[in-house]
C-alpha cells in the first residue's frame, strides 16, 4: 500500500486534525505522498498527481463531500481507493471523523478496511464524456427569457419512451446521488451499492410524474420540443452546456467505479439516520 494525501484547498497541513493523522502515519511507518498542489508548499515531501500516481493506490481525502466529489472521478480513473476524513458538515461520503484518526491509521496498517464500490454516470455529449458520482441534471435556463417557462423533455430508455416531462427539468442520479440533490427534489433513498439508476423530475407540472428507479444496464436518451427555454446540462454541479442539445446527449453507467474504504462494521442505515437527523436541525 502506498498512500496519497489530498486536502481541501482551503485547509492546511498544520490543521490539528490533519497534522495529527499524518504524524500517526509516520509513527507507524506508513509512507505517504502529497498531491502536487501541496508538494509546491512542502517541497521536501514526495509528490504525486492523478496523471502520475507514483505508485499511490490509496487516497486519503481530508474535507467534506464537496472535496470528495472533486477528486473521486479522477481517483477512479487512476485506480485509487478513497478514504474520506470528514472536515465538512454532513459527510455522507466520508468514513472517518476528526476524532477517529487513531482507529483509521490502525485499520490502514492492519489492512482491515473493506472496499465498497460506487458506480459513476457516463454523460456523453457532443464527443465528450463527463463522469458523475452524484447526478446529471437537465434544467431550464434560470434567466429573464426562461422565467415562467417549463422544460419539455422526452426521456427514453434503450429507445423506449419513459415519459414526457413538463417540469423545471429532470435529473439522473446514481444510488450515491440519491441522498444529494435528488433527495431534496423528492426522490427516494437508494442503497449505494444497488445496481440501479434513478430518474427524478424537478418540480413537475404533471401530477402523474414520479421518480423512477431502473436498471443500471439501460441507457437514457432525450428529445426536446423546439419551443422551450434553453436547457442547461450540469454534471455533479458543474455546468457543461448552457444551451444543451438533447439529441446529442446520452447517459449510462460508466465502466469505471469509485472505490471507497469502509470499516468492516460500517452501517449505511445508521449513517443515513445520523446524517439526516443532523441535516434536519435548524438554528
Amino acid at each position: 500500500m502506498k498512500i496519497g494525501i489530498y486536502i481541501n484547498p482551503t485547509k492546511d497541513l498544520s490543521s490539528p486534525g490533519i497534522s495529527a493523522f499524518l504524524e500517526m502515519l509516520e509513527k507507524v511507518r506508513l509512507p505517504f505522498a502529497l498531491f502536487s498542489d501541496l508538494k509546491v508548499r512542502y517541497p521536501d515531501r514526495e509528490g504525486f498527481d492523478f496523471d502520475q500516481p507514483n505508485g499511490v493506490d490509496t487516497l486519503i481525502v481530508f474535507g467534506g463531500d464537496g472535496t470528495i466529489l472533486a477528486v473521486a472521478k479522477r481517483a477512479a480513473m487512476a485506480g485509487m481507493s478513497i478514504l474520506g476524513v470528514n472536515l465538512g458538515n454532513l459527510g455522507f461520503l466520508t468514513e472517518v471523523e476528526p476524532d477517529g484518526c487513531e482507529r483509521a491509521v490502525r485499520a490502514l496498517r492492519q489492512g482491515t478496511f473493506r472496499t465498497e464500490e460506487r458506480c459513476l454516470l457516463a454523460v456523453d455529449y457532443r464527443g465528450e464524456t463527463f463522469f458523475a458520482l452524484n447526478e446529471a441534471v437537465i434544467s431550464r435556463e434560470n434567466s429573464e427569457e426562461g422565467y415562467g417557462k417549463m422544460a419539455r423533455i422526452k426521456v427514453f430508455s434503450d429507445g423506449r419512451l419513459i415519459d414526457h416531462y413538463v417540469a423545471d427539468g429532470v435529473m439522473v442520479s446514481t444510488p450515491t446521488g440519491s441522498t444529494a440533490y435528488s433527495l431534496s427534489a423528492g426522490g427516494p433513498v437508494l442503497l449505494p451499492t444497488l445496481d440501479a439508476l434513478l430518474l427524478t423530475p424537478l418540480a413537475s407540472h404533471l401530477l402523474h410524474t414520479r421518480p423512477i428507479v431502473f436498471s443500471d444496464r439501460e441507457e437514457l436518451t432525450f428529445r426536446s420540443e423546439a419551443a422551450q427555454p434553453a436547457l442547461v446540462l450540469a454534471v455533479d454541479g458543474e455546468i457543461k452546456s448552457g444551451n444543451c442539445d438533447l439529441a446529442a446527449l446520452r447517459i449510462r453507467k460508466a465502466a469505471q467505479a469509485v472505490r471507497f474504504l469502509r470499516y468492516p462494521d460500517s452501517n449505511f442505515y445508521a449513517r443515513l439516520l445520523s446524517k439526516l437527523n443532523k441535516w434536519s436541525l435548524t438554528e
